[in-house]
């Protein structure tokens, strides 16, 4: 029944229109504010897909915290590498960081950007379905944030053991812990 549901969601958040570079720029200045505060020394990311939010203008912002983004290997959980790792695209289309590149230590992370396709404020989130991230984040100490928009902000979404709870929720609005 889960499975059903959350094909049903990905369907409808699917046919969403893409968020406005206005809401995007919001979403990463709350971020922005978040981090100052927060002061997190290792903060890993991912490259956008056309529809999640691109938090790389923070890069520059913040020489202070060292920056990596996941990648993404057939079969197996994300692995992390330095932001300015060399990178190549993956058969999905997006960039990656390319398997030669030095890791980062899980045990190294204080905060995880997370994408999805929708979240609810209680922390639950709507992935892709292929549960990398799940595994992933089951194996981190590390804050889980949230890249979203109000719009993909939902009630309905399901969760089943492997799923891995959101701690903080970013939108155009802010930025709150989970409920």
């Amino acid at each position: 029944m889960a499975r059903s549901a959350k094909e049903r969601i990905r369907r409808e958040v699917r046919s969403l229109t893409p968020p406005a570079p206005s809401i995007r720029r919001a979403v990463v200045d709350h971020l922005d504010r978040w981090l100052q505060v927060h002061r997190p020394k290792v903060v890993v990311g991912f490259l956008a897909m056309a529809d999640e939010i691109d938090f790389t203008p923070l890069v520059g912002r913040h020489p202070e915290i060292r920056f990596g983004l996941t990648r993404t290997k057939v079969g197996t959980t994300l692995t992390v590498h330095a932001f300015d790792a060399p990178r190549e695209r993956h058969r999905h289309g997006f960039e990656q960081p390319v398997a030669e590149a030095p890791p980062i230590p899980l045990a190294d992370i204080d905060v995880v950007l997370v994408p999805g396709l929708a979240f609810s404020r209680d922390g639950r989130r709507l992935g892709r379905g292929a549960g990398y991230y799940d595994r992933f984040l089951s194996r981190l100490r590390a804050d889980k944030v949230a890249l979203t928009v109000e719009a993909r902000i939902r009630n309905d979404i399901p969760v089943e053991p492997h799923d891995v709870l959101m701690d903080w929720i970013a939108t155009e609005s802010g930025i709150a812990p989970t409920s």
